[in-house]
C-alpha cells in the first residue's frame, strides 16, 4: 500500500490541528559551512530569516556534541509554514490554520526537492515526527527518497 492509497479527509471543521511538523536528519554530501547558503537561494517565499541561539556556541561545539548536532540554525517563514535548517536538519512546520495534507506534504515535497535536486543529502538518517526524547518516536509514512532524486 502506498501514500497515495490511503484516503484522507480533505479538511475538518472545526480543525483540532495546531501543528503539525515533520523532521529530516541527514549526513550532508558537501562541507557544512557551504549548504546553507546552496539551501536559501531555492527557497521562494520563504522570509523572515532568523538567526537560532545556537549560533552563538562556537563551531566546535556545535559540531562535537552529539546534542546539538541536528540542531538548526536558522528559522524562515512563508505564510503559516516555519522551516527550521542547519546543517544536518530539515524541520519544516505548519503553525495556527493548518492547510490541510495535500498542501503541507507538497510543501514539504518541494522544499526536499531543493535538497534533492542540490546533491546535499549524502544518506538520509532520519524522517519523521519530531518529538521529545521522552516521548515514542512514530515515523511519519512519507514515500522514499528516491521519488525525488
Amino acid at each position: 500500500m502506498s501514500l497515495h492509497d490511503i484516503k484522507t479527509p480533505k479538511y475538518i471543521t472545526p480543525c483540532p490541528i495546531e501543528e503539525a511538523a515533520l523532521e529530516l536528519r541527514f549526513q550532508p554530501n558537501l562541507p557544512v559551512d557551504i549548504i546553507l547558503g546552496m539551501v536559501f537561494k531555492g527557497l521562494e517565499g520563504y522570509s523572515n530569516l532568523t538567526k537560532l541561539p545556537i549560533l552563538q556556541l562556537p563551531e566546535f561545539i556545535r559540531e562535537s556534541d552529539p546534542n546539538l548536532i541536528y540542531s538548526p540554525y536558522y528559522k524562515l517563514e512563508k505564510d503559516s509554514f516555519v522551516l527550521q535548517i542547519g546543517p544536518r536538519i530539515l524541520s519544516f512546520v505548519c503553525l495556527r490554520d493548518y492547510v490541510g495534507w495535500e498542501n503541507f506534504y507538497g510543501e514539504f515535497t518541494r522544499i526536499l526537492k531543493v535538497y534533492s535536486d542540490l546533491n546535499i543529502f549524502d544518506h538520509v538518517e532520519k524522517i519523521g515526527s519530531p518529538v521529545h526524547p521522552l516521548e515514542r518516536t512514530y515515523p511519519c509514512c512519507i514515500p522514499a527518497l528516491g521519488e525525488f532524486g
